[in-house]
Formats: C-alpha cells, structure tokens, sequence
C-alpha cells in the first residue's frame, strides 16, 4: 500500500499535518472554545489550560490552542480601550456620523506615534518608540475608512506644537521616500488605497518594500549598488492606510510575505454603522478643547515612562502565555509602542495596569483578526 505522503511538497505535508492534528483534536472529545474579546481576562488561563490538554493528548502545545483564535464570525474592537483625549476625539468625530469609532481611535494612535517618536519612550532594555504601520480595513466604502483617516488627520495638522505632523500622501519610489525623510525624519506615509503602495513596490528593482519594512524597527537604512547608494539616518517612518478586505487578502507579493511585512501591521477592522441620511458635524467647541489638551500633552515632552511593578506582572502573564502562532509574531512590538502612547493619552506618568490591560485587550483582539483575514495564506 502507498504512503499517503508521497509526492506531497513540504507545504502539502505541513497542512496535512494540521488539518490531522485538528481531527484528532475533535475525535479526542474535547470542546472547542471559542472566545469573544469581552473574554479577555479569562484568556491566559483558558490558554495554559489548552495547551496542557494537547500536551496530555499528544498533539503539540499549540495543537488545542490553536482553535482559540480560529475565526468564527466578525471582531469586534474592544471599545472599552478608547480612554483619555484620543478616546473622546475617537467619539467626537465620530459622533453623528457612520464613522466607526475604532478607525478613527487607530488613525489617531498613528499620528500621535509619529509625533511624539523619539520624544515620548517606554523605559525598556531595549529602544523604544511609538510608530505604527496601521491598516484600515473594511468590506466596502459604506464603512468610511478615507473619512476616518481625513477628518483625523485635518484634527491632528492643526496643532500648533515643537513637532508638528509631517505628512506624505504617498511616494513613488525607495528614492522619493529617502528624499521626504530627509526632509522630515518624523514622516507619516499615508494611502487612502493601501493597494498604490504595493503596486508600487512591484516595479522591476524597486527596493520600496525592503526600506518600509526595514524602518519599521530601524532609524538607519542603506542600499548600495554598482549604480547608485541609497542612505538614510534617524529616519522615523509612521504609515497609515485603508484598504478593503478582498484587496488585503490578495495584496500581498510573495516577497512581502517572505520579509515580514504583515506581521509588523497594526490591523483595525469594522463593520459599516447604520446609515446616517444627515450626518453631523463635529462639536467645534470640543474640539478645540481637545486641541488645547493635546497642545498641553505635547508641551510636557520629552518623557520617558516607567511601568508599574503590577503592570509588569500582568504583561508577564500574558507574555509567557502567548500562543505559537505565525499570527502572534511581533504582538509584543507593538504591545510596547502602544503603552506610552495610551499612558500619555490618559494623562499618567507610568504604565500601569490599567494600561496594560487595554494593551492586552487590543493585542488579542489584533491576534484574532490576522487569524481571521490571513487564513489560508502562510503569513
């Protein structure tokens, strides 16, 4: 009798593999959980208490935890997250509108990190920073992701400030990137269409992709050629940019993939609100309130915040807990660039648990969307 294997490829053999690791999961009587993210304190025990069970079965530590993040259904943002003045600009600009809150929280986040970069820092062991690479994503146009992203970056450019938002509505090339950070080394690049940044990375010998990857944990970049040198220092590059869900699914080239692009991306999805025939305009005094409470922030930088030993606790746990998955790769990162940013936020001179609380509810809620919008695809 044949082998059932031969004339498989590793990648064939490999989803075998789980696609067994699964059934044997389900034949093995155990139930699946599947978790809200109003579930997220109960989230790292439940985790230690799969991965004992598959280690008990014999399928791998990751094998029962695996289901943990399988997607069932729509995810929702988890609202509780939106404190301090990014929280209330979130729902001062959404207020009236079909907006959704979490879009506009996120692009927010973005401009706020590209600010205070290098300004505003998490006391670590390793270099800090606060620069995202945010993705808005959305079935169609009915969800408003290019009316999050204006409305909050028109709020953010009128602040007066010692650093100003620089903004670039897109480059064509590794070389017209260079140019703008030298410009501005603190530099969001946006994409009302995320997909131009891709097609542009596919031109024949462009080296866009492999610097915007790069700068996401680097300041320095060099690319020398026999027919030119590409160079850049302190560079602190942000990027913002919508896309809908049946362009993220097939976006990305192989090379992209293969460098790790996905997982350095903060991803935000939300579903269209209800219809709102007259939409309404945002409270102008409120807005210059928040304005004023921003331009105070600002003015106390540069920081550097320390967390709290409880704070350090929780992080620890959830840490040590978090599931084998290509999906979870570089949650961490973006854990540490998120805690300053909320802390500053909310008004607080260190990270404390509180903070990372929410950190930890955004992370999960990030880790069931990759599971959700990359399955089926090695990412």
């Amino acid at each position: 009798m044949l082998n059932g294997t031969l004339g498989m490829n590793e990648s064939d053999k490999n989803t075998q593999e789980q696609m067994q690791r699964e059934q044997d999961v389900s034949a093995s009587g155990v139930s699946v959980f599947k978790l809200s993210l109003d579930a997220n304190l109960e989230r790292t025990w439940l985790q230690r208490f799969l991965s004992a069970v598959g280690m008990l079965l014999g399928l791998g530590d990751d094998a029962v935890t695996h289901k943990l993040i399988a997607p069932s259904g729509s995810v929702s943002f988890p609202s509780h997250v939106l404190r301090g003045t990014l929280g209330e600009l979130a729902r001062e600009l959404s207020r009236g509108t079909e907006i959704p809150e979490e879009f506009v929280f996120a692009s927010a986040l973005t401009c706020l990190g590209s600010i205070v970069s290098g300004h505003l820092t998490l006391n670590l062991g390793l270099e800090s920073d606060t620069r995202l690479y945010t993705v808005l994503l959305g079935t169609s146009y009915n969800v408003r992701k290019s009316t999050a992203l204006k409305k909050t970056l028109e709020f953010f450019r009128s602040l007066q400030c010692a650093w100003p938002l620089s903004v670039s509505y897109g480059v064509a090339s590794a070389e017209g990137l260079l140019e703008t950070l030298g410009g501005s080394k603190n530099t969001l690049l946006v994409y009302d269409e995320l997909r131009a940044f891709f097609d542009k990375t596919r031109i024949e010998a462009s080296t866009l992709l492999p610097l915007v990857t790069s700068l996401f944990e680097q300041l320095h970049w060099d690319n020398r050629s026999k027919m030119k040198a590409l160079s850049v220092r302190d560079a602190r590059l942000s990027l913002l940019g919508c896309c809908t869900t049946d362009t993220y699914e097939h976006v990305f080239s192989s090379e992209a993939i293969a460098i790790g692009l996905p997982n350095r991306l903060f991803i935000v999805n939300a579903d269209a609100k209800p219809r709102m025939a007259w939409p309404g305009k945002p409270d102008a005094s409120k807005l210059a309130e928040l304005r004023r409470e921003f331009q105070t922030q600002l003015a106390k930088l540069p920081a550097a915040l320390d967390a709290t030993p409880e704070a350090r606790a929780e992080w620890k746990e959830w840490y040590e807990h978090l599931p084998s998955s290509e999906h979870a790769k570089r949650l961490d990162t973006i854990g540490f660039r998120l805690m300053p940013l909320l802390a500053f936020s909310s008004g607080k001179r260190s990270v404390d648990v509180e903070i990372v609380r929410d950190v930890i509810a955004i992370l999960n809620y990030e880790l069931r969307v990759r599971a959700v919008r990359n399955d089926g695809r090695q990412v």
